[in-house]
């Protein structure tokens, strides 16, 4: 008898044993795929050599090298690059940011440039416009050497951009730190059969985390596959004296080349486009969010990197029109160098006022890595900006 309740007891367990190896295969099969070619694209291409040798070499950090003491110069640094490792609403190395009623993104199986999978992102009109990206943080990279970005990019209904963003901070902790490198993609809109991104950014010395962020500004549908970033030598080519060097200055793109950045920082963009410059060239309006603790403020910014060397006088200046608005409209002009970041304050149109010229002129800080141009609406109603120039001059 006691046989045969060990029997029973065997065959019970077996039974539970089995449905829950039937119900773990479906899962994976349902819920996280991995082809062969997956498993390889899970690690940038090269990356397993790279970790092999980490071991064997002493830590420093000299130029061109990690930290971890190997060079990775012609390796692709992006984990899971071409997403063929995911589930459903989750994809390996990768985090969504900036989801939420009306904003989504997923993993999208038999579309792609190459493989079988790619990363995919959507706003509704309702959602109102701000970033939706797919984010990576990369920790082992090469320094003093310039990084190739690449991404391709399909786009349907885009109203707004779809961009490719790599920020490089020196100090990870509260809030960003300080930003060493800076690279902004941009430029595809409306529909686009799969297109290519491409662009050069140099990492400093002194970098301790790169973040790559790929997705879209606005509302509409965006794929995203094949995203890469390759380091080579690094060829010195500073900016140009007496060249504006903003992209898109009149906004006669759009806003390609810029970036929106909002107070409080949870708000959804509200802007337009303009035919309304005293130059005929179209203007961007800019209303800031309302809070309740009058903390409102939206920023329209474009970075410009690589300025090793750089000395003399920064000069921006741009149209402002604040008729619209209960407040001020304001550029700011700031540098990032290696001990942290350098203001040259706001230069403000009060609210109530029709077009004028603005301008802030401010010396460039010895070792500046990174200048921003701010263009800044706050209070309530809005404002308008046009023809924004940023000019670096030789010192009187």
């Amino acid at each position: 008898m006691k046989r045969f309740e060990r029997l029973s007891l065997w065959i019970a367990l077996t039974a539970v044993f089995l449905s829950v190896a039937v119900i773990s295969q479906w899962y994976l099969h349902t819920h996280l795929v991995v082809s062969a070619e997956g498993h390889e694209h899970a690690h940038a291409e090269g990356e397993d050599e790279h970790h092999a040798a980490e071991g064997s070499h002493a830590h420093h950090e000299e130029e061109g090298e990690t930290g971890g003491g190997e060079p990775l110069t012609g390796v692709n640094l992006i984990t899971n690059h071409s997403f063929e490792v995911g589930s459903l609403l989750d994809i390996y190395a990768w985090t969504p940011k900036g989801t939420g009623p009306g904003r989504s993104a997923w993993w999208e199986q038999g579309m792609s440039a190459a493989g079988y999978a790619c990363a995919a992102l959507e706003a509704v009109p309702s959602s109102g416009g701000s970033d939706l990206v797919w984010e990576q943080a990369i920790t082992s990279f090469p320094r003093g050497m310039d990084l190739e970005i690449g991404a391709k990019v399909k786009t349907a209904g885009l109203k707004g951009n779809a961009f490719v963003r790599l920020s490089g901070f020196r100090a990870v902790g509260e809030g960003e730190g300080t930003i060493l490198a800076r690279l902004y993609l941009s430029g595809l809109k409306g529909d686009n059969d799969w297109s290519e991104m491409r662009g050069v950014v140099y990492v400093p010395r002194g970098t301790e985390l790169l973040v790559l962020e790929a997705g879209l500004f606005g509302t509409g549908k965006v794929w995203l596959d094949s995203v890469s970033a390759v380091a080579r030598e690094h060829l010195p080519s500073p900016p140009p004296a007496g060249v504006n060097l903003l992209e898109n200055p009149d906004f006669s793109r759009g806003l390609q080349g810029w970036s929106l950045m909002f107070d409080p920082p949870d708000s959804a963009a509200t802007w337009a486009l303009e035919g309304a410059s005293p130059a005929g060239s179209p203007a961007v309006r800019l209303w800031p969010p309302s809070s309740a603790d009058g903390n409102n403020r939206i920023f329209l910014y474009q970075s410009v990197s690589g300025l090793e060397g750089v000395g003399g006088i920064a000069s921006l200046s741009g149209m402002a029109d604040a008729r619209g608005l209960e407040g001020q409209a304001f550029l700011v002009l700031v540098f990032y160098t290696d001990e942290g970041m350098e203001s040259s304050g706001p230069v403000a149109l009060p609210g109530g006022n029709g077009w004028s010229p603005l301008s802030v002129d401010m010396r460039v800080p010895e070792c500046a890595r990174t200048a921003f141009a701010y263009l800044v609406a706050e209070g309530r109603g809005s404002a308008l900006f046009s023809d924004v120039e940023l000019l670096f001059l030789p010192a009187p």
